[in-house]
């Protein structure tokens, strides 16, 4: 993991290309893989494994498929009157790192407005797509659809976050949305100050498991385009994510070495920077655990309501079957009180070791 945060860095200008003598590389491998950097790895070493240059052939074409996909679903929108944001995957891949072809992404995602979510729900249907959750808006701010047995999945956003996760950004980027080249073409998008808050927020959402979320913040703040820093706090502790937002400043600072000229320093976030940096020299891949992921979401928050709303979500959990639990152990309906005692007690034996 030290060598694939060194090539990193090199990539990034902010250290020396290291040496790749004595490497296990099989897991080198496996690691660029989960942290989304087997491309960038390909670039700084490109005599490292003649199997790494022919994956990253591989997904620049499956990359460049995508994009297609992105720009043909966004004329479509375009076309029938339904206002339309890219976000994320092949946008921030052209605009942050050059190519579609240097940055993994398996969705394409595609934001409109809430009132307009089930006319943009009817033009995919319309376009062979078909929602994972018919009839059902599940997350409360997104639905997800797929086209037969094809990889490209669209994720149709009218907001950023669930219910229980607070970031209610949605009514303020359409006012300030700007338009980018994609494959040269122009498409919308969020705004500067809009997209740094978005990829702070969605890296948190996610523990910082995966480097390449970094990777787009260390970039975007390289371009050195004129970002109105004060605005973005503003903005950012109004929507009470201001913790989350200085979090990832500080990762970039601390283990990209990227400089963030213009940001004001904010106080006992090391214990947090100390947990991720161990996280990724550890070498895990894969998603967190429930108590990793719910005591990360605890500490990265600092707004009463937002720590109180993270433990009565924590306590729903511990609590409440899933429908795969209720079908193992089935219960008869006037004993169904009893999944309230037992679940915690089947979390408990998960975890602890036997």
């Amino acid at each position: 993991m030290v060598f694939l945060l060194q090539a990193l860095r090199a990539w990034l200008k902010s250290g020396p290309v290291p040496d790749p003598a004595r490497l296990d590389l099989a897991g080198l491998l496996e690691l660029a893989n989960w942290h989304g950097l087997l491309p960038v790895l390909s670039e700084v070493c490109p005599s490292l494994d003649p199997e790494l240059r022919r994956y990253a052939q591989a997904q620049a074409f499956r990359n460049r498929l995508l994009a297609e996909e992105l720009l043909r679903l966004l004329e479509l929108f375009r076309d029938r009157g339904v206002p339309a944001l890219a976000l994320k995957g092949p946008l921030l891949a052209e605009w942050l790192y050059g190519s579609v072809s240097l940055r993994p992404f398996g969705d394409l995602d595609i934001l409109v407005e809430p009132e307009q979510a089930r006319s943009a729900r009817a033009l995919l249907e319309e376009a062979g797509y078909l929602p994972d959750h018919p009839g059902a808006e599940a997350s409360g701010y997104h639905w997800r659809f797929s086209r037969g047995d094809e990889t490209a999945v669209v994720e149709l956003h009218w907001g950023f976050s669930t219910r229980e996760f607070h970031f209610p950004l949605q009514q303020e980027v359409w006012p300030r949305r700007r338009s980018y080249f994609l494959l040269g073409r122009q498409v919308e998008s969020l705004g500067l100050e809009h997209q740094l808050l978005t990829l702070a927020v969605h890296g948190s959402r996610h523990l910082w498991k995966r480097i390449f979320w970094l990777v787009d913040l260390a970039l975007l703040l390289r371009r050195g385009e004129p970002l109105d820093t004060h605005d973005l706090w503003q903005q950012a502790k109004r929507l009470r994510s201001h913790r989350m937002l200085a979090l990832a400043i500080a990762l970039v600072q601390h283990l990209l070495r990227v400089p963030t000229p213009g940001f004001p320093a904010y106080p006992r976030l090391e214990g947090l920077v100390r947990q991720v940096e161990q996280d990724w020299l550890e070498g895990h891949v894969g998603p967190p655990t429930l108590p990793q992921r719910y005591r990360f979401y605890y500490q990265i928050r600092e707004d009463p309501r937002d720590r109180a709303q993270v433990l009565s979500n924590l306590l729903r959990i511990v609590t409440t079957p899933t429908l795969e639990e209720q079908a193992r152990w089935p219960l008869a309906p006037r004993w169904r009180f009893l999944y309230r005692v037992l679940k915690p007690v089947w979390l408990l034996r998960r975890l602890l070791p036997r």
